[in-house]
């Protein structure tokens, strides 16, 4: 069965809501201003994904939609599954910014090399972590110059680490940027 054909939309209002309140909620990240300078296009075939472009750039769409669709176009925001939101790395990355630090955890370089090859984070790779994050939230997974390397999702409560081993998993890795050289690329 033939791929469905790529098309871009302007987000509705519903997109748009899912998309701010999962920035807020997963990573305390407000883009409401963000919203209100920029347009965020949705593609639409087998994934549904959102793209924040700025008015220029959309303009530029606007002319180049009349002979072909574009396969990508502006930041990468994430993805939708069902009627959520998951943000994306890049999107992390572009407003980190804004990233509350409590949805930082640093991590060494050993654990920054491990985690972009797919692996998770370990008790004994944790630079820093703030005691209050619960099992199940999302945190950026940052290196000790503070860049983005992806997104985590925490695999126990932050308060109960001192009991665990330092080969135990703290952190499951939800998406890193090494994705991009072993499959994307």
């Amino acid at each position: 069965m033939p791929a469905k054909s790529l098309t871009f939309e302007k987000a509705s209002p519903e997109e748009l809501t899912l998309i701010a309140r999962a920035y807020l909620e997963k990573f305390g990240i407000d883009l409401k201003d963000v919203f209100r300078a920029n347009k965020v296009i949705v593609s639409k075939n087998d994934r549904m994904e959102a793209f924040l472009v700025s008015k220029d750039v959309f303009k530029a769409y606007e002319v180049v939609k009349r002979t072909r669709e574009p396969y990508f176009l502006g930041l990468y925001l994430g993805y939708f599954k069902g009627s959520s939101f998951m943000p994306s790395a890049e999107g992390i990355t572009c407003f980190s910014d804004r990233l509350p630090s409590r949805k930082r955890v640093v991590v060494s370089e050993k654990a920054e090399q491990l985690f972009l090859y797919g692996r998770d984070v370990l008790k004994g790779s944790i630079v820093y972590i703030e005691r209050n994050l619960r099992r199940g939230e999302y945190v950026a997974i940052v290196n000790e110059r503070n860049e983005v390397l992806g997104i985590g999702k925490l695999a126990v409560d932050a308060e109960l680490i001192d009991r665990l081993d330092a080969q135990e998993v703290v952190i499951e890795n939800v998406f890193d940027k090494g994705w991009y050289l072993r499959r994307g690329g």
